[in-house]
């Protein structure tokens, strides 16, 4: 803590503390009252100013150590979630609860280039379907 804000605390406290026991003598004396809510509101500023040293020391401290950068959500998941053989729930492992049987809601916003997996190997056995 430097200097100036140790004076600060120590001069604003006694006076609020010297302005407490006047008040506290006189209760009902408005000038006293207003003097003590005075010295109150100079030691609020003087915490304050404070509260910001400390910041800037915190401020300063965690410069020379960043925080490390969390990989991107999308390098953390498989590449595609219906390969995965965990997956039992039953839907199309987007996690929006809509099962690919009925193509209800899949309107191609699942990540994959637009078009669902299950839209793609469906033109793909089309082209690859030998006529009979």
């Amino acid at each position: 803590m430097s200097d100036t804000i140790d004076k600060r605390l120590q001069d604003t406290v006694s006076a609020c503390i010297t302005a407490y026991n006047k008040w506290n003598g006189a209760k009902m004396d408005s000038a006293i009252r207003a003097e003590l809510q005075d010295t109150i509101h100079e030691i609020r500023k003087a915490i304050a100013r404070l509260e910001i040293d400390i910041a800037l020391s915190e401020r300063e401290e965690l410069s020379h150590n960043p925080i490390p950068v969390p990989a991107h959500r999308s390098n953390r998941r498989p590449s595609n979630p219906r390969n995965d053989a965990s997956n039992n729930t039953g839907n199309n492992g987007n996690g929006d609860g809509d099962d690919d049987s009925d193509n209800t809601g899949n309107a191609g916003n699942d990540g994959n280039g637009g078009a669902s997996q299950d839209i793609k190997d469906r033109i793909i056995r089309r082209k690859t379907k030998k006529p009979e």
